[in-house]
C-alpha cells in the first residue's frame, strides 16, 4: 500500500507488477475479473521514471526491470542450491505465489533447471502446505564445547531433559503415540566458524556416537562447501531435540492423460513481448486444461490466484495431478 502503479491506489514508482503488464505477461483482470488494472497509468510511470532518462524504449524500459529482478531472485536460488552444495540441475523448480509462475520457467532456465512444476493453486500453496505438514517443535540448549573434550555425562543429562520436554509437547497437542516422532541432533562446527550443521545422533551419547558424528560432519560440510578439514577441531554448540507429531496425508490420485490438443482450453490471444520483439500469444485459461494437455510456448496460463507464462522455446504438460509440467529446454 499504496502498490503498483497500475493498482491505483496512489503509488506513482513503476514495480514489477506494472513492467509484467506493459509487456502481456500479466493480465490486466486479476482474481477472476474482480481487480482491474490501469495499464496507462503503468505505461507513464515506466515512460517517467525509466525509459526516457535513460533513453530506452518503453518496452526495453520494462523488459530491463524483469531481467533486472530475476537476476536478484537467481542470486537467492544459488543461495538455497549451489551454496549448499546442491547441483540445481538435480533438481524441480516449484514456484508459488501469485507472481511466482510469472518468473519461474526463466528463472529455473537460467539456474539450470531443466523442469518446472506449477501445482493447481500456487497462490495458496503455503497455506495448503501449513494445513497438511506434520506439526514440529525444536527443543535447544546451547552447550559450546571441544567434540573431543566434551562432558559426555552431563549432555546425557541435558539431552533427558530436552527429550522430556518434547514428549510434554507432543502430549500437550494431543498426538498419538504411534505418530510421535523424536530426532536427537548436535550443531557441530569447526572451531573458529560462525555457523553450525546439524548432525543426527542417537539419543544418548557415548564415545562412539561422538565419533561417528565427527566423521558425519566432515562429510557434510565436504558436501555442503566443498571442503573439509579433517585435522581442525570441532565444536558442539547446540544440542538439539525436534519433536514432530505426523498427521493424515492426502490421499491423491492421478486422473488419466487424455487428448494432447489444448484448443479447447484457449481463452482469447495477445501480443506479448520476449527478448526483444512481441510474439502473437495464446492465452489459456487453467481451469479449462485437461490432463495430457500439451502447449508450446509462448503461451499464458491465467488463473484466479496466478498467472503463467510460458515463454517461446519453453513448453508445458498437464499431468495427472493437474500440475503444469514447464520443461525450460
Amino acid at each position: 500500500d499504496p502498490g503498483p502503479v497500475c493498482y491505483g491506489r496512489g503509488g506513482d514508482r513503476p514495480t514489477v507488477t506494472d513492467a509484467n503488464l506493459l509487456l502481456g505477461r500479466q493480465p490486466a483482470d486479476l482474481a477472476g475479473g474482480e481487480i482491474s488494472l490501469d495499464v496507462e497509468r503503468a505505461k507513464n510511470a515506466v515512460m517517467r521514471h525509466v525509459a526516457d532518462p535513460l533513453g530506452l524504449s518503453l518496452e526495453e524500459a520494462a523488459h530491463g526491470i524483469i531481467r533486472i529482478v530475476n537476476e536478484n531472485m537467481l542470486g537467492a536460488l544459488r543461495v538455497v542450491s549451489v551454496q549448499r552444495g546442491v547441483d540445481p540441475r538435480d533438481l524441480v523448480l516449484v514456484p508459488l505465489g501469485g507472481a511466482g509462475p510469472v518468473h519461474g520457467a526463466r528463472l529455473a532456465q537460467l539456474v539450470g533447471i531443466d523442469t518446472m512444476l506449477v501445482p493447481p493453486a500456487p497462490g495458496v500453496l503455503s497455506a495448503l502446505g501449513f494445513l497438511v505438514s506434520e506439526i514440529k517443535n525444536v527443543f535447544t540448549l546451547t552447550r559450546v564445547a571441544v567434540l573431543d573434550s566434551l562432558d559426555i555425562a552431563r549432555c546425557n543429562r541435558d539431552l533427558h531433559r530436552l527429550m522430556g520436554q518434547a514428549e510434554g509437547w507432543l502430549e500437550q497437542e494431543d498426538v498419538p503415540s504411534g505418530d510421535r516422532e523424536i530426532a536427537v541432533a548436535l550443531d557441530l562446527r569447526y572451531q573458529g566458524q560462525a555457523y553450525e550443521l546439524p548432525i543426527a545422533i542417537p539419543p544418548r551419547l557415548d564415545g562412539a556416537v561422538v565419533r561417528g558424528a565427527a566423521q558425519r560432519f566432515h562429510i557434510e560440510h565436504k558436501r555442503r562447501y566443498g571442503f573439509d578439514e579433517p585435522f581442525a577441531g570441532i565444536e558442539v554448540v547446540t544440542l538439539r531435540v525436534t519433536a514432530v507429531g505426523k498427521l493424515p496425508k492426502p490421499d491423491l490420485h492421478p486422473d488419466e492423460e487424455q487428448d494432447p490438443d489444448p484448443s479447447a482450453a484457449q481463452v482469447g490471444e495477445r501480443d506479448v513481448y520476449f527478448d526483444g520483439a512481441y510474439h502473437r500469444t495464446p492465452v489459456y485459461g487453467r481451469s479449462l486444461l485437461q490432463p495430457g494437455n500439451r502447449l508450446p510456448g509462448p503461451a499464458i496460463i491465467v488463473q484466479a490466484d496466478c498467472t503463467t507464462v510460458l515463454e517461446p522455446e519453453h513448453s508445458l504438460r498437464v499431468d495427472g495431478f493437474g500440475n503444469l509440467v514447464v520443461h525450460t529446454k
